[in-house]
């Protein structure tokens, strides 16, 4: 233990990988990937949930195993042949585990039509961080992102999700632009796209700032959201009839470190 985990470096990549017939899961493996320069496979322990329709109409977890040990590159796991196919199988639940977690294409598809139903926060906030790695990671599409911080951010209600997520689109690590600055590619071909991601994510940020009550956080974090996405002509004219005082925003003061 002190080897691989004290005197190695990097994070191991945990994905499952399972069949299901007739209802019933039929095959469960656990998949570790390191990457190549850091070709330590651990030892892990973690809990597994399987996410389906609940009883009271929510998507949450219908079983949650506990003490789920794996190592090595293929660790099958036999008790969880014959239990009820999931819609989404949650890796490292409750996030005891250091790993990086990616979804199969099952989960993905669950988790892209139904993040915003899930009713514990801690969930949904590990949810929203594997799907922005799988971003940064390249296994999953800037626009594919967009479209789910579009649907479901709306319909969060806990402000520092609401925050974390907001940031990835205009936070440091996209610098004031769209999502769309992660497609590998440049010039002309993404001209058209790049505007209308740009504008609707002005669309977005202004709904957000104008629907939340005056004087709150949630109406400076939309509103912070919008000056740094605004690039339209339209939306850079606002700002400027901001800061020259021709349009007020109640209960939003354009102190100096918005000016």
């Amino acid at each position: 233990w002190t080897g691989d985990w004290l005197q190695t470096a990097g994070v191991n990549t945990l994905s499952a990988d399972y069949a299901c017939e007739a209802g019933k899961i039929s095959r469960f493996d656990l998949v570790q990937e390191a990457p190549k320069e850091l070709p330590t496979l651990r030892s892990h322990a973690m809990k597994i949930a399987l996410f389906n329709e609940t009883g009271l109409g929510e998507f949450g977890p219908s079983e949650v195993v506990a003490g789920v040990s794996y190592s090595g590159a293929r660790t099958p796991l036999p008790r969880f042949v014959g239990k009820a196919c999931p819609e989404l199988v949650y890796l490292n639940y409750d996030d005891h585990d250091f790993v990086k977690v990616r979804l199969d294409p099952r989960s993905l598809a669950a988790a892209k039509a139904r993040l915003s139903e899930i009713p514990r926060e801690l969930d949904r906030a590990m949810l929203w961080m594997v799907l922005w790695e799988m971003v940064q990671h390249a296994e999953l599409s800037a626009p594919e992102y967009a479209e789910l911080l579009l649907r479901h951010l709306p319909a969060e209600t806990n402000f520092q999700i609401q925050t974390k997520i907001a940031e990835t689109v205009y936070g440091r690590r996209l610098n004031s632009t769209s999502l769309l600055l992660l497609l590998a590619g440049e010039g002309e071909a993404w001209r058209g796209v790049f505007d209308r991601e740009s504008s609707r994510f002005e669309s977005f940020f202004w709904g957000r700032m104008t629907a939340a009550a005056a004087g709150t956080d949630a109406q400076r974090l939309w509103f912070d959201g919008y000056a740094r996405v605004a690039r339209s002509p339209a939306a850079q004219e606002r700002l400027a009839d901001l800061l020259d005082g021709k349009i007020k925003i109640e209960g939003l003061e354009i102190d100096q470190d918005r000016r």
